[in-house]
Formats: structure tokens, sequence, C-alpha cells
């Protein structure tokens, strides 16, 4: 049997107090850091969001982020009514406070195509768009450049069946696309900085 005062005099021994308060502290800590982390829902792109699109609840996901990463983010799916994103964003980029915007950019306008656009256009993306002719003796021209890549639209009719695209562009190039559309001109839309 081990007597009282031996026990005392190891008891007192630093090595053993220190391994004890290491061994609690550790405990302690353990704890705190599997403790689950306070999280905040933050909006979610579903797809490809233009420039001066209007946001809506159904373009977004909520996804869970710790609070102390949140703070630049906009918080649940509560946007106001005329609420425009200030750039583009791309699918599973969260919605931050500063892509938030009031104002609707330029005006959109769908336009016929006379060749698809590339499978790589993305909205959102910068486009330069080329006005071709009617008439074959015309030369094609550039009427719009630093426009907005909207959505590509697929017409099902018999009449044409042709591709169109919705764009949005400045309001300098508007008069230029309208008096082209006007003479029954088709378009094409290229990425910035790529010409045919």
């Amino acid at each position: 049997m081990v007597s009282i005062q031996r026990f005392t005099q190891r008891a007192r021994d630093p090595r053993i107090l220190l391994g004890a308060v290491l061994i609690l502290g550790g405990g302690v800590v353990g704890g705190m850091l599997a403790r689950p982390a306070h999280t905040v829902q933050i909006p979610q792109a579903i797809e490809h969001i233009a420039a001066g699109d209007r946001l809506t609840a159904k373009d977004f996901i909520l996804v869970d982020v710790p609070a102390h990463l949140a703070a630049s983010y906009v918080h649940g799916l509560e946007l106001p009514e005329g609420t425009y994103a200030g750039r583009p964003l791309s699918p599973g980029e969260l919605l931050s406070t500063s892509t938030l915007s009031t104002q609707h950019q330029g005006s959109t306008l769908v336009l016929p195509l006379t060749v698809p656009v590339s499978a790589d256009l993305k909205p959102g993306q910068d486009v330069t768009i080329w006005r071709v002719p009617r008439t074959h003796d015309g030369q094609a021209s550039i009427v719009a450049q630093h426009a907005i890549f909207v959505v590509t639209r697929e017409t099902r009719s018999m009449s044409d069946g042709k591709q169109k695209v919705e764009v949005r562009l400045n309001e300098a190039s508007v008069a230029h696309v309208m008096t082209a559309l006007g003479q029954g001109d088709e378009f094409v839309v290229i990425a910035e900085g790529k010409y045919p």
C-alpha cells in the first residue's frame, strides 16, 4: 500500500501538476473546437447572371457559410424589388453586397443571327456585334462594341429556324442596331477581342 505521505509528495511534483493541467486544457480546447461554428445562409448563383440582370430568389440557392466569413455577403434571399446585378456572376459564386445595384444598365434587344454564337460564350461576357446586310453586295460592319451577352434564344419556327440572342447595349449603340434591324439585317455576335 502507498502511504498518504508518499502520495502527497508525488502530487507536489511539478511534472505531474503540469501534465494534469495540459490534459484538462486540451479537453477544454478540444471541446471548444468541436463545437459547431455559427453559420449564416448566403445566396449562391445557380447559373450565369449577366451584369444588369434583375436578381430574383429563383436565381440562387442558399448555402451555409461561417459567420466570421460572411460579413461582405448578402444574408438570406430577401432581395429588394428592383435589384440588379452590378457585375456578372458565375455559377457557384456567392452574392456579395458589392454586386447589388439598383440601376438597370443599358437596353436589352433580341437580335437575329446569321451564324450561331460560340458555345464558349457565357452570359455577362462582353461582345462585339457585327451587322451583316441583307443584300449580298453590302459589307459587314461593327454596329456595337462592349455590349453584354445575356442569353441565346432558339427559334423553332417554320419560317427561319435561326438562333436569336438577347444582348444588353449601351445607349450609344442602340440607334445603330435599330437602324440595321429596320433594314432587315442579321447579326454576328463575337466575344470581345475576337473578330471573324
